[in-house]
C-alpha cells in the first residue's frame, strides 16, 4: 500500500498547476470606489499573471490575489489569470466577466 501511495504522489507532483475557478462579483456599481479583491488558491512556488480590461491592478500582480480599481465607465469587462508553477508549467487561463452598472438617475421631486 505504501508503494502505491508513493507512486501516486510522484505522478501528481509532475502535473502542471492549474488555476482554480476565479470567483467574481457579477456586477459592480459605478459609485463603488473601493478596490475589489480577486483571488485564486495559492499554490506554493507558483506565480500568477493577471490581466484586467477596464480597470487597474493596484496590488498583487504576480501573486494569487490582486486588487482592482475599476474605471468609472459602465460596461462589461474581463479579469483573467494564468498560473505558472515552480517547474515553469503554465496552467489553463481562468477568466470572469465583470459588469459595471451605471448609477441610477433619480427624477425631480414633485408635489401635489
Amino acid at each position: 500500500m505504501k508503494h502505491i501511495i508513493t507512486i501516486a504522489l510522484i505522478a501528481l507532483g509532475s502535473l502542471p498547476a492549474l488555476s482554480q475557478t476565479l470567483p467574481c462579483p457579477h456586477f459592480i456599481c459605478v459609485a463603488d470606489v473601493s478596490p475589489t479583491l480577486y483571488a485564486v488558491a495559492n499554490n506554493p512556488g507558483s506565480t500568477y499573471q493577471w490581466t484586467v480590461a477596464g480597470g487597474t491592478i493596484t496590488t498583487g500582480q504576480g501573486t494569487n490575489a490582486i486588487q482592482i480599481n475599476w474605471a468609472a465607465v459602465p460596461g462589461n469587462y474581463q479579469v483573467s489569470v494564468v498560473e505558472t508553477d515552480a517547474n515553469g508549467c503554465l496552467g489553463t487561463p481562468v477568466q470572469c466577466s465583470v459588469t459595471i452598472n451605471p448609477s441610477p438617475v433619480t427624477g425631480i421631486i414633485t408635489h401635489d
